[in-house]
């Protein structure tokens, strides 16, 4: 279960256009985290669930933390001119990724629940 859902989310990372060339790990749960990226050797984690209260996160969730640490790994690896600055996670250019690639999400999920509607009825009008 575990390969499939990073599968599918490795999969919708590459439909939105980021980069994959990064090691994606899910872990179970933190308390402080939702993903994290570690640069030096290009890991993603990303955690399922929150330790403290024990909520597990859907799948939208999950693909839009993994989208929040693919950008840091867009930004770290692939984009030259982009140059870490102390004291600041989120630069505009990030932010302004951020906010393009959440927009696609939303746009990938209304598909896919259309779809499913779709399918839906169709199975209904077989009964």
């Amino acid at each position: 279960m575990i390969t499939i859902l990073k599968n599918t989310l490795i999969k919708d990372i590459k439909k939105l256009g980021l980069p994959t060339d990064f090691e994606l790990l899910l872990k179970k749960g933190s308390s402080r985290y939702y993903g994290r990226y570690f640069p030096d050797d290009r890991r993603i984690f990303i955690y399922t669930f929150d330790k403290d209260t024990g909520i597990v996160y859907d799948y939208y969730h999950l693909l839009e933390q993994l989208t929040h640490e693919a950008i840091h790994h867009y930004q770290w690896v692939h984009s030259p001119s982009w140059e870490r600055r102390k004291g600041i996670m989120h630069d505009l250019e990030f932010k302004r990724l951020l906010s393009k690639y959440m927009l696609e999400i939303n746009i990938l999920r209304e598909g896919r629940e259309k779809h499913c509607k779709q399918r839906e009825g169709k199975i209904q009008q077989r009964h």
